[in-house]
């Protein structure tokens, strides 16, 4: 893929929180993001009964993973929205297809790959986000249609967003 038209991935190390104080005005602070902060979040917010966070920072869970997974493999990204990456784009952009090659001669590893990516495919949740808008409005804007998300759905989307973050992390080193 040539360099038009094309941007990589920057790394994201740092994650910004800002404060309104009386005594000082604004303070921005940088904080390290930890590895599984979402996923803890997620978790959190189910035992609070609050679904619609906890299935959002499951999400983010998963974006994260997948974007720092796409930095690491160099992956380069099609623009094709005005400064804004989806889990999609980095779909399109055949994050799975290269984090493939990089293990082709590992037959039990690239047959590892294939069906943990599948099965983000395949979930009710995730299938629409990874595949592209609109959302399946049955999951993700429930209130038209259902009268709410049920926790074991939301437990669902975390346990496999765990699976998927625990399994990409224990691939070996490339």
């Amino acid at each position: 893929m040539g360099s038009q038209g094309v941007r990589k991935l920057q790394k994201i190390r740092y994650a910004a929180e800002t404060f309104a104080s009386n005594h000082s005005g604004i303070v921005t602070l940088n904080l390290k993001v930890k590895q599984n902060q979402y996923i803890n979040e997620a978790r959190s917010y189910l035992e609070t009964n609050d679904l619609r966070a906890a299935s959002l920072y499951a999400r983010l869970s998963l974006e994260t993973k997948l974007f720092n997974l796409a930095e690491k493999l160099k992956l380069e990204i099609p623009i094709n929205r005005r400064d804004k990456t989806s889990m999609k784009d980095l779909m399109d952009a055949n994050l799975k297809t290269k984090l493939l090659d990089k293990y082709r001669d590992n037959v039990s590893i690239h047959r590892s790959i294939d069906i943990e990516f599948n099965k983000l495919y395949d979930h009710r949740y995730f299938k629409t986000i990874l595949k592209g808008f609109p959302l399946d409005h049955e999951v993700h804007h429930p209130y038209g249609y259902r009268l709410f998300y049920s926790k074991k759905e939301v437990e669902d989307v975390i346990d496999s967003v765990e699976a998927f973050c625990e399994f990409i992390d224990e691939l070996p080193k490339f």
